[in-house]
Protein backbone atom coordinates (compact mmCIF):
# COMPACT_ATOMS: atom_id res chain seq x y z
CA UNK A 1 0.00 0.00 0.00
CA UNK A 2 1.18 3.51 -0.76
CA UNK A 3 3.09 2.68 -3.93
CA UNK A 4 0.95 4.98 -6.12
CA UNK A 5 -0.28 2.22 -8.40
CA UNK A 6 -3.30 2.98 -10.62
CA UNK A 7 -6.71 2.28 -9.17
CA UNK A 8 -8.75 -0.60 -10.58
CA UNK A 9 -12.53 -0.79 -10.76
CA UNK A 10 -14.23 -4.07 -9.93
CA UNK A 11 -17.14 -5.42 -7.93
CA UNK A 12 -16.59 -6.18 -4.27
CA UNK A 13 -17.42 -9.85 -4.95
CA UNK A 14 -14.66 -10.08 -7.57
CA UNK A 15 -12.24 -8.43 -5.15
CA UNK A 16 -13.02 -10.96 -2.41
CA UNK A 17 -12.64 -13.83 -4.87
CA UNK A 18 -9.17 -12.61 -5.84
CA UNK A 19 -8.14 -12.38 -2.17
CA UNK A 20 -9.33 -15.95 -1.63
CA UNK A 21 -7.11 -16.91 -4.57
CA UNK A 22 -4.21 -15.29 -2.65
CA UNK A 23 -3.81 -12.38 -5.07
CA UNK A 24 -1.25 -10.08 -3.38
CA UNK A 25 -1.48 -7.27 -5.93
CA UNK A 26 -4.78 -5.79 -4.76
CA UNK A 27 -5.56 -3.57 -1.78
CA UNK A 28 -8.90 -1.98 -0.92
CA UNK A 29 -8.41 1.61 0.24
CA UNK A 30 -10.67 4.58 0.90
CA UNK A 31 -13.54 4.81 -1.57
CA UNK A 32 -14.02 8.36 -2.80
CA UNK A 33 -17.14 10.35 -3.64
CA UNK A 34 -16.61 10.17 -7.38
CA UNK A 35 -16.98 6.39 -7.16
CA UNK A 36 -20.51 6.51 -5.76
CA UNK A 37 -22.29 7.06 -9.06
CA UNK A 38 -20.57 4.02 -10.54
CA UNK A 39 -21.32 1.68 -7.63
CA UNK A 40 -25.11 1.50 -7.46
CA UNK A 41 -26.61 -0.35 -4.50
CA UNK A 42 -29.64 -2.60 -4.40
CA UNK A 43 -31.15 -0.34 -1.73
CA UNK A 44 -31.23 2.54 -4.22
CA UNK A 45 -32.87 0.82 -7.16
CA UNK A 46 -36.31 2.11 -6.24
CA UNK A 47 -35.14 5.63 -5.37
CA UNK A 48 -35.37 8.34 -7.98
CA UNK A 49 -31.96 10.01 -8.37
CA UNK A 50 -33.52 13.48 -8.44
CA UNK A 51 -35.60 12.90 -5.29
CA UNK A 52 -33.32 10.96 -2.97
CA UNK A 53 -34.13 10.80 0.69
CA UNK A 54 -31.87 13.30 2.48
CA UNK A 55 -31.05 10.86 5.26
CA UNK A 56 -29.97 8.25 2.71
CA UNK A 57 -27.61 10.75 1.07
CA UNK A 58 -26.05 11.65 4.42
CA UNK A 59 -25.48 8.00 5.27
CA UNK A 60 -23.78 7.38 1.92
CA UNK A 61 -21.47 10.35 2.56
CA UNK A 62 -20.65 8.87 5.96
CA UNK A 63 -20.30 5.32 4.66
CA UNK A 64 -19.01 5.06 1.10
CA UNK A 65 -19.11 1.61 -0.49
CA UNK A 66 -18.68 -1.08 0.66
CA UNK A 67 -19.29 0.13 4.24
CA UNK A 68 -22.69 1.38 3.09
CA UNK A 69 -23.89 -2.22 3.09
CA UNK A 70 -22.89 -2.52 6.77
CA UNK A 71 -24.77 0.52 8.02
CA UNK A 72 -27.08 -1.57 10.23
CA UNK A 73 -24.28 -3.68 11.67
CA UNK A 74 -22.69 -1.12 14.00
CA UNK A 75 -23.59 2.23 15.64
CA UNK A 76 -23.05 5.38 13.61
CA UNK A 77 -21.82 7.16 16.74
CA UNK A 78 -19.78 4.72 18.86
CA UNK A 79 -19.92 5.58 22.56
CA UNK A 80 -16.14 5.57 22.77
CA UNK A 81 -16.06 8.73 20.64
CA UNK A 82 -17.89 10.79 23.25
CA UNK A 83 -19.10 14.05 21.70
CA UNK A 84 -16.98 13.61 18.55
CA UNK A 85 -18.77 13.15 15.23
CA UNK A 86 -17.51 10.51 12.76
CA UNK A 87 -16.43 11.99 9.44
CA UNK A 88 -16.33 8.72 7.49
CA UNK A 89 -16.24 4.95 7.91
CA UNK A 90 -13.80 3.10 5.64
CA UNK A 91 -12.50 -0.42 5.11
CA UNK A 92 -8.92 -1.29 4.18
CA UNK A 93 -8.34 -4.87 3.06
CA UNK A 94 -5.69 -6.89 1.27
CA UNK A 95 -3.75 -10.14 1.27
CA UNK A 96 -0.05 -10.70 1.84
CA UNK A 97 2.00 -13.79 2.69
CA UNK A 98 4.98 -11.82 3.93
CA UNK A 99 3.27 -8.74 5.35
CA UNK A 100 2.81 -5.22 4.01
CA UNK A 101 3.38 -1.69 5.27
CA UNK A 102 1.97 1.77 4.81
CA UNK A 103 4.28 4.68 4.11
CA UNK A 104 4.82 7.17 6.94
CA UNK A 105 1.91 9.60 6.80
CA UNK A 106 -0.72 11.34 8.89
CA UNK A 107 -4.43 11.71 8.21
CA UNK A 108 -6.36 14.95 8.42
CA UNK A 109 -8.86 13.46 10.91
CA UNK A 110 -8.25 11.50 14.08
CA UNK A 111 -8.67 7.76 13.60
CA UNK A 112 -10.46 5.00 15.47
CA UNK A 113 -8.73 1.95 14.02
CA UNK A 114 -10.32 -1.50 14.42
CA UNK A 115 -8.34 -4.53 13.31
CA UNK A 116 -10.71 -7.26 12.10
CA UNK A 117 -8.13 -9.88 11.18
CA UNK A 118 -4.38 -10.28 11.21
CA UNK A 119 -1.69 -8.27 13.02
CA UNK A 120 -0.73 -4.63 12.61
CA UNK A 121 2.05 -2.68 14.26
CA UNK A 122 1.81 1.11 14.58
CA UNK A 123 4.76 3.48 14.91
CA UNK A 124 3.39 6.73 16.36
CA UNK A 125 5.24 10.03 16.20
CA UNK A 126 4.11 13.10 18.12
CA UNK A 127 2.77 15.96 15.95
CA UNK A 128 5.20 18.19 17.82
CA UNK A 129 8.05 16.35 16.09
CA UNK A 130 6.82 17.40 12.64
CA UNK A 131 9.48 20.14 12.24
CA UNK A 132 12.14 17.42 12.50
CA UNK A 133 10.58 15.22 9.81
CA UNK A 134 10.68 15.38 6.01
CA UNK A 135 7.14 16.60 5.42
CA UNK A 136 5.39 17.16 2.11
CA UNK A 137 4.62 20.86 2.25
CA UNK A 138 5.73 23.78 4.39
CA UNK A 139 4.63 23.64 8.01
CA UNK A 140 2.59 26.65 9.10
CA UNK A 141 1.04 25.66 12.41
CA UNK A 142 0.63 22.78 14.84
CA UNK A 143 -2.59 23.23 16.82
CA UNK A 144 -2.68 22.24 20.52
CA UNK A 145 -4.84 19.22 19.62
CA UNK A 146 -2.14 17.98 17.20
CA UNK A 147 -3.72 19.08 13.92
CA UNK A 148 -1.00 20.13 11.47
CA UNK A 149 -1.45 22.94 8.95
CA UNK A 150 0.63 23.35 5.80
CA UNK A 151 1.03 26.40 3.64
CA UNK A 152 -2.01 26.87 1.45
CA UNK A 153 -4.25 24.73 3.68
CA UNK A 154 -4.74 26.76 6.85
CA UNK A 155 -7.53 25.59 9.18
CA UNK A 156 -8.88 26.14 12.65
CA UNK A 157 -8.13 23.54 15.34
CA UNK A 158 -11.42 21.80 14.53
CA UNK A 159 -10.38 21.35 10.89
CA UNK A 160 -12.64 24.04 9.42
CA UNK A 161 -10.92 25.83 6.53
CA UNK A 162 -9.98 29.43 7.39
CA UNK A 163 -10.83 30.44 3.83
CA UNK A 164 -14.20 28.68 3.78
CA UNK A 165 -15.18 30.00 7.19
CA UNK A 166 -14.05 33.51 6.26
CA UNK A 167 -16.10 33.61 3.08
CA UNK A 168 -19.09 32.09 4.88
CA UNK A 169 -18.83 34.80 7.51
CA UNK A 170 -18.47 37.41 4.78
CA UNK A 171 -21.68 36.17 3.14
CA UNK A 172 -23.42 36.38 6.53
CA UNK A 173 -22.30 39.99 6.90
CA UNK A 174 -23.56 40.76 3.39
CA UNK A 175 -26.92 39.23 4.25
CA UNK A 176 -27.06 41.21 7.49
CA UNK A 177 -26.25 44.40 5.58
CA UNK A 178 -29.12 43.69 3.22
CA UNK A 179 -31.47 43.29 6.19
CA UNK A 180 -30.31 46.58 7.70
CA UNK A 181 -30.97 48.35 4.41
CA UNK A 182 -34.40 46.78 4.08
CA UNK A 183 -35.30 47.86 7.61
CA UNK A 184 -33.87 51.34 6.98
CA UNK A 185 -31.52 50.99 9.95
CA UNK A 186 -29.57 54.00 11.23
CA UNK A 187 -26.60 54.99 9.07
CA UNK A 188 -24.32 54.40 12.06
CA UNK A 189 -25.23 50.67 12.21
CA UNK A 190 -24.77 50.25 8.46
CA UNK A 191 -21.36 51.97 8.54
CA UNK A 192 -20.20 49.76 11.43
CA UNK A 193 -21.15 46.62 9.51
CA UNK A 194 -19.42 47.90 6.38
CA UNK A 195 -16.28 48.38 8.47
CA UNK A 196 -16.51 44.77 9.68
CA UNK A 197 -16.80 43.60 6.09
CA UNK A 198 -13.77 45.61 5.07
CA UNK A 199 -11.68 44.28 7.98
CA UNK A 200 -12.70 40.69 7.23
CA UNK A 201 -11.76 41.07 3.56
CA UNK A 202 -8.33 42.34 4.62
CA UNK A 203 -7.89 39.42 7.05
CA UNK A 204 -8.76 36.97 4.29
CA UNK A 205 -6.20 38.54 2.01
CA UNK A 206 -3.55 38.33 4.74
CA UNK A 207 -4.32 34.75 5.83
CA UNK A 208 -4.42 33.22 2.36
CA UNK A 209 -1.69 32.78 -0.20
CA UNK A 210 -1.12 35.84 -2.31
CA UNK A 211 -2.08 35.36 -5.92
CA UNK A 212 -4.85 32.89 -5.16
CA UNK A 213 -7.29 33.67 -7.91
CA UNK A 214 -10.36 32.46 -6.03
CA UNK A 215 -10.01 35.13 -3.33
CA UNK A 216 -10.62 38.11 -5.56
CA UNK A 217 -13.05 36.13 -7.68
CA UNK A 218 -15.28 35.27 -4.73
CA UNK A 219 -15.08 38.81 -3.37
CA UNK A 220 -16.16 40.16 -6.73
CA UNK A 221 -19.07 37.71 -6.83
CA UNK A 222 -20.17 38.80 -3.36
CA UNK A 223 -19.82 42.44 -4.31
CA UNK A 224 -21.80 41.91 -7.51
CA UNK A 225 -24.51 40.07 -5.59
CA UNK A 226 -24.68 42.90 -3.06
CA UNK A 227 -25.00 45.48 -5.83
CA UNK A 228 -27.79 43.44 -7.43
CA UNK A 229 -29.56 43.19 -4.09
CA UNK A 230 -29.30 46.94 -3.56
CA UNK A 231 -30.55 47.60 -7.08
CA UNK A 232 -33.48 45.25 -6.52
CA UNK A 233 -34.27 46.96 -3.22
CA UNK A 234 -34.29 50.35 -4.94
CA UNK A 235 -36.60 49.03 -7.64
CA UNK A 236 -38.92 47.58 -5.00
CA UNK A 237 -38.89 50.86 -3.10
CA UNK A 238 -39.68 52.81 -6.29
CA UNK A 239 -42.53 50.43 -7.07
CA UNK A 240 -43.92 50.83 -3.56
CA UNK A 241 -43.76 54.60 -3.86
CA UNK A 242 -45.60 54.46 -7.19
CA UNK A 243 -48.27 52.24 -5.66
CA UNK A 244 -48.65 54.63 -2.73
CA UNK A 245 -48.97 57.56 -5.10
CA UNK A 246 -51.64 55.73 -7.10
CA UNK A 247 -53.53 54.91 -3.91
CA UNK A 248 -53.34 58.55 -2.80
CA UNK A 249 -54.60 59.72 -6.19
CA UNK A 250 -57.49 57.26 -6.03
CA UNK A 251 -58.37 58.43 -2.54
CA UNK A 252 -58.27 62.06 -3.66
CA UNK A 253 -60.51 61.26 -6.62
CA UNK A 254 -62.95 59.45 -4.36
CA UNK A 255 -63.01 62.39 -1.95
CA UNK A 256 -63.62 64.80 -4.83
CA UNK A 257 -66.47 62.68 -6.12
CA UNK A 258 -68.03 62.54 -2.67
CA UNK A 259 -67.77 66.32 -2.30
CA UNK A 260 -69.39 66.85 -5.71
CA UNK A 261 -72.24 64.53 -4.78
CA UNK A 262 -72.79 66.47 -1.56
Amino acid sequence: FGTGLPRLKMTFADFINKLEQEDQNLYLTTQYEEDEDEHEHEDDQNIDNDNRDEQNVLIKDLMPPPTYQLQKDFPHRPQILGNLLPQQFNIWMGYSKTGSSSGLHHDFQDNLYILLRGIKQFTLISPGAAPNLYTYGTLVRIHPNGLINYKGNDTRADGVSIKDFGFWQLSQYQSELKTLRNNKAPKKDIDQLKQKISLLENELDDSLESGEESIEHIKQLLKKQLEQDIEQEEENETEQQQQQQQQQQQQQQQQQQQQQQQ
